[in-house]
């Protein structure tokens, strides 16, 4: 590729960035007569600054309204509304969020590519950036989630977790624990690392909770009603899209109630009582995933990863529902993991199962899925479903299959 074009990442950035901005150009997300258009017309931007809104009035979160997400975002959308002030109406307010989630997927461009290079080589590394970079799914949910973020968090965690940086390393878990609580999931992984020079994974991990520790505690002193509120969201969360939907009956989606809804600390909690208890659901995770890794002990780099994506997907599988955003933080491990034709096949068929039921199905039907359109909605989620436990499967196949080479040594291109 010597000379090549596709060597130059600075061009692929440029293209990158450019296409993000071209179509919010065409498509540029706005509200008329209370109505969204635009490219984030199904998203869930509006939502994030309708919340953010609330501080217009004085009221912040986790003091005076709940939020199903840990502080970082939440925060930093009322950051973006108070320094916007009045002149900060939901288009602009699209635009600041679009660049920020843009320079995080540029951030995850350049870590997939380093990650790459030290598994595979410069080519191979270059050829998975490109890759990366024509994937819809994350040019679409750059306008529509704050996913993007999360990803950089996992992602640069890991590289640096696997640079040896343990401490930088911490801090990176840290704050994607604040903006979702994936980036823990990390630590039953570090748990079975036994490649030389690893980190010590304990201090990390008495890092994070120590800092978690006082963040919420600081964030219970704020406002003990709404904090609670907040944690216990997401938990008593109904099952929706999901396997567990199915079994209970639930054709809805898993957005949450209306704004006001928000300032309720009681809205936070489920009235409705499922047909498989989450702590039935969580204890079985914890004895088929930590008890298949403890069985395992991962040497090499790949495998680490490959250990990252059979954990993601097996909490995953293990939670009462599905959004199609989950499906980001799969990408660049599959990428990384399954660098072939048929990774790539995977990828494709995943992204048009991400998007069927959510948005394009609830589009057409509502938010209750009836009718003629709910076998369709049955057939999608259990298609996804098994794909999903396949896929889970095939990774943590690869914990047994790769030889133990040293890292730094550039491996032959899988086929």
């Amino acid at each position: 590729m010597r000379g090549s074009l596709l060597r130059d990442l600075r061009l692929l950035a440029l293209l990158f960035v450019c296409a993000r901005v071209v179509l919010f150009l065409v498509a540029e997300p706005t509200i008329l007569d209370g109505q969204e258009l635009g490219i984030g017309r199904i998203g869930d931007q509006r939502y994030y600054y309708e919340l953010a809104q609330f501080s217009e009035r004085g009221w912040l979160p986790f003091r005076d309204w709940w939020s199903e997400f840990p502080p970082l975002w939440p925060w930093l959308t009322v950051i973006v509304v108070q320094v916007g002030g009045a002149e900060l109406d939901y288009a602009r307010y699209a635009l600041v969020m679009a660049a920020i989630m843009t320079a995080a997927d540029l951030g995850n461009l350049w870590l997939l590519h380093s990650l790459a290079q030290r598994l595979y080589g410069a080519e191979r590394a270059t050829e998975l950036t490109w890759l990366y970079a024509l994937l819809p799914i994350p040019l679409i949910f750059t306008y529509w989630t704050f996913d993007a973020i999360v990803v950089f968090w996992l992602l640069l965690s890991l590289w640096l977790y696997i640079q040896g940086d343990a401490l930088r390393a911490a801090g990176s878990i840290l704050l994607g624990t604040l903006t979702k609580y994936l980036p823990m999931l990390w630590f039953v992984v570090f748990w079975r690392d036994r490649r030389p020079g690893a980190p010590a994974w304990r201090r990390i991990g008495w890092f994070v909770l120590l800092s978690l520790a006082f963040v919420y505690g600081a964030l219970f002193a704020f406002g003990s009603e709404m904090t609670v509120a907040s944690l216990r969201a997401q938990w008593n969360k109904p099952a929706y899209q999901s396997i567990w939907a199915l079994l209970e009956g639930r054709y809805t989606t898993g957005l949450f109630g209306p704004m006001p809804a928000h300032l309720a600390a009681s809205a936070s909690q489920s009235a409705t009582i499922p047909l498989i208890p989450a702590w039935l659901r969580w204890g079985a995770w914890a004895l088929i995933a930590l008890g298949t890794l403890a069985r395992r002990e991962i040497r090499q780099d790949r495998a680490l990863i490959a250990a990252c994506g059979y954990i993601l997907l097996t909490f995953y599988l293990a939670a009462q529902g599905w959004s199609p955003q989950w499906l980001l933080p799969l990408l660049p491990l599959i990428l990384l993991v399954f660098p072939t034709r048929a990774g790539i096949l995977t990828l494709v068929a995943l992204s048009l199962l991400a998007l069927a039921d959510y948005p394009a199905l609830f589009a057409r039907s509502g938010p209750i899925i009836s009718g003629s359109a709910r076998l369709l909605f049955i057939a999608i989620v259990t298609l996804r479903e098994g794909m999903l436990l396949a896929l889970c499967l095939a990774f943590y196949r690869q914990l047994r299959s790769w030889p133990i080479v040293h890292s730094s040594q550039p491996v032959a291109a899988i086929t």
